[in-house]
């Protein structure tokens, strides 16, 4: 288990594999390349892991979906955590040493595009006037 601050806790599975973080996915950008974990009998698939996926495509951004390890981890050029509730925000520690912070421009590229998509579907008048209090 490896703490990426701000109480997200990220399990490891097997030889080191990274799986995911407590209640959340965990992804890197190294090369400019989303690389993202496979869903399997390890990994819940998130429905923001899924966007991002999306979003990451849609902006040219190469999608590697494979498992990586703890020392790949630490060797991201960012890492990002995603989940309904974190939505899709940087991780910056790992064990209380800095990690990321290599690849600024594309993580804030791939947020926005998030942030732009959540926004839309969020603010919709047909959704607003469906919640009915």
């Amino acid at each position: 288990v490896c703490h990426m601050g701000g109480g997200v806790t990220i399990s490891l599975h097997r030889n080191g594999r990274v799986t995911e973080c407590s209640k959340s996915n965990v992804h890197i950008l190294k090369d400019g390349r989303l690389v993202t974990a496979p869903t399997d009998n390890l990994i819940l698939p998130g429905v923001t892991m899924n966007l991002l996926i999306r979003i990451a495509a849609e902006h040219g951004v190469p999608v590697r979906t494979e498992a990586f390890t703890l020392e790949q981890l630490k060797e991201a050029d960012e890492i990002i955590i995603t989940s309904t509730g974190v939505q899709c925000i940087q991780g910056v520690t790992l064990d209380g040493q800095p990690v990321g912070g290599r690849a600024p421009a594309l993580l804030h590229e791939l947020q926005d595009a998030y942030m732009a998509l959540y926004n839309e579907n969020t603010s919709r008048r047909e959704i607003l006037d469906e919640a009915h209090y």
